[in-house]
């Protein structure tokens, strides 16, 4: 009897861990039909976000783990509440506020191509300054979100809350079957949260691992916007904040500076050219080279810049690849006129506003004295412009207040229209209280009526295309137009001042217009063989020393050095971190913000180029956030 009782002690041992083992499975895995809801809810909308962020760019996220790891985790992080407290309002509240979330960076994708940055949640304010690009963004599609939470909500009230006891917990199993319209169980809940959570504490065991995974797959050729869906928007956010906190090494510091002290100078003008002593610089709103000289449907899109180019004294070259980032308009006058480049994330002018750099501005002063003055019917909050323009040594602002906004054509902002702000901005420069002639000067002006969503009023319009073509297409054509007619004025204002011989004068894209919308009107029917399928910005420097057309590969970085040559400025301390279009030993490829090559690498010379000109986004990332340029830049005029 003894044996006996002692071998059934044996056998019920593992019969007692099977038990426990189904228990905890059922535990586990049983989900009243609530939790079963949110839950799917939640990844329903994680899975639609990455299919809609997938269709601007490659699917390729979705053969990574991370992605299913991150979804399935959230997924199961906001359904807990209902779970915990029996109540199902703290999920809806979670569900909607994600949806919301995930839609605002949609929008901001589908413009500035990456996630909305840690930093710039900080500046949400300066949204209320771009209300028409922001409805814009919105797609049908994103209506897909409301359309699960809709349906969530209907089946939730007729097919769930009705079926679960108020206080009852999900049993064990009865004869293998359980009961799983009952109430979850919150310890095997739990123990479902922690498999994700363990499985990413197994990729990543430390921090630092997880920011290196994420920078690296950020910056692969197929997936470099793709870390917000394959990390999850919030994963975006913790590389964020990671990337915030890093500090420089000294050994970082000394190859920055060893690089920057490496930039070749820039050559001096050909014998027999003389350079400019006044610049004016006009940044054009999403202005790309495509319209210009373009004759579409019987109609010239750019009479005025086309006469322009035409002259034998201007400088054209149509092919300048846009490498403005996130920070996107300031980008573009960070580039232009400090030759840096932008930051790898975030916008330098919100993000390091004190950070110091040089600058056109001081170089003109520093050589000749110069004034520079800076005219835009914006305010000066947006983009924390003010800031900017204190770093770029920028004497005076005209701005926003100073113009009456007239040809507003955007609703609530009531903004000052191009062909009125170049008017209202002549009478401020004959006034006499600005740029007297005889007086060297900077004068840069930011025009806005190219700004999507790229719409004119019909009365505003000087002719009527077919309506054939994509209604995009035909917006940008005619506010082009409507631009082009903008900046006639000012060319002849400028002509007729007794100083224009000594003027010289660049007009420009601040960067790509386009966006997303590019590749779908490059293959439409109407836009195949006239749009560009690449983000190029025009570069019209008129009254040049040396004029002529330059056809080849150039990038938004190379025209600082060469208003740096065409103005006699070759003593300045800071060379750009491009080449000049008149320097003969420029190489042939430029590397976009994305890390894209342009052009090829055909000699080893050329090879050695480009690999400079991948470090350099590095270099200019670490002069920027770390203020590197501080104890640089001149503060009175001098050699090198």
């Amino acid at each position: 009897m003894k044996m006996m009782s002692s071998a059934n002690k044996v056998q019920s041992k593992p019969n007692s861990i099977i038990s426990g083992l189904r228990s905890a499975a059922a535990a586990m895995f049983c989900w009243d039909a609530g939790t079963l809801l949110l839950f799917l809810a939640f990844l329903m909308s994680f899975l639609y976000f990455d299919v809609l962020w997938c269709l601007g760019s490659t699917f390729t996220p979705f053969s990574h783990p991370p992605l299913y790891v991150g979804a399935i985790g959230f997924s199961l992080l906001f359904t807990l509440p209902y779970v915990l407290w029996r109540r199902s309002w703290p999920c809806w509240t979670l569900l909607v506020s994600l949806q919301i979330f995930f839609v605002a960076n949609l929008m901001y994708s589908r413009t500035y191509m990456e996630a909305i940055p840690l930093s710039s949640y900080l500046i949400a304010g300066n949204l209320s300054e771009f209300m028409p690009s922001v409805a814009a963004s919105l797609r049908w599609v994103d209506l897909g979100f409301a359309g699960l939470l809709a349906g969530a909500v209907v089946i939730y009230r007729y097919k769930c809350r009705n079926r679960r006891p108020a206080a009852a917990e999900c049993p064990e199993n009865r004869g293998g079957e359980a009961i799983c319209h009952k109430m979850t169980s919150k310890a095997g809940f739990l123990a479902d949260l922690a498999i994700p959570v363990i499985i990413t504490i197994a990729a990543f065991p430390t921090p630092g691992s997880f920011k290196a995974h994420y920078a690296a797959y950020s910056s692969a050729a197929y997936s470099y916007r793709n870390g917000p869906v394959s990390y999850t928007l919030f994963g975006k956010l913790l590389y964020d904040s990671m990337k915030s906190l890093e500090h420089i090494s000294a050994a970082q510091r000394a190859e920055t500076m060893a690089f920057v002290k490496s930039r070749p100078r820039v050559p001096e003008l050909p014998e027999g050219a003389v350079p400019r002593r006044n610049l004016v610089v006009i940044m054009c709103e999403s202005l790309e080279s495509w319209p210009i000289g373009l004759t579409y449907e019987g109609h010239e899109i750019t009479p005025n810049l086309n006469r322009l180019i035409a002259d034998s004294t201007t400088l054209y070259a149509p092919h300048v690849v846009s490498q403005a980032k996130g920070g996107r308009s300031m980008d573009g006058q960070l580039i232009l006129f400090a030759g840096m480049l932008p930051l790898a994330q975030g916008a330098y002018s919100t993000t390091y506003p004190r950070s110091v750099y040089p600058s056109l501005q001081q170089a003109m002063r520093l050589d000749r004295g110069a004034r520079s003055f800076l005219f835009t019917g914006d305010k000066v909050k947006v983009w924390n412009q003010e800031a900017v323009a204190s770093n770029l040594q920028i004497d005076t602002i005209i701005s926003y207040p100073d113009y009456r906004p007239e040809e507003s054509y955007r609703g609530h902002r009531k903004h000052v229209g191009d062909r009125s702000f170049m008017q209202q901005t002549i009478e401020k420069l004959r006034g006499g209280t600005t740029w007297n002639p005889g007086s060297p000067a900077l004068i840069q002006m930011v025009t806005y009526s190219g700004h999507t969503p790229f719409s004119l009023p019909e009365f505003e319009r000087d002719f009527t295309l077919s309506g054939t073509a994509p209604e995009m297409l035909e917006n940008y054509l005619y506010v082009t137009h409507y631009v082009d007619e903008a900046l006639g004025m000012m060319i002849e204002y400028l002509r007729s001042r007794p100083d224009w011989d000594d003027t010289l004068l660049v007009i420009t894209g601040d960067h790509e217009g386009l966006a997303e919308y590019r590749a779908s009107l490059a293959s439409s029917a109407k836009g195949r063989g006239v749009v560009n399928p690449e983000p190029m910005v025009p570069l019209i420097i008129a009254n040049s020393p040396v004029g002529g057309r330059f056809d080849g590969i150039a990038g938004q970085s190379d025209i600082y050095p060469t208003l740096i040559q065409i103005l006699g400025l070759q003593d300045y301390k800071w060379p750009g971190f491009g080449r000049s279009l008149l320097d003969a030993r420029r190489p042939a490829t430029i590397v976009d913000p994305y890390g894209k090559v342009y052009g090829s690498a055909a000699t080893p010379a050329d090879s050695a180029a480009l690999a400079a000109q991948r470090a350099a986004w590095t270099h200019s990332d670490r002069i920027l956030k770390f203020n590197l340029f501080r104890s640089w830049v001149p503060t009175s005029r001098q050699s090198y």
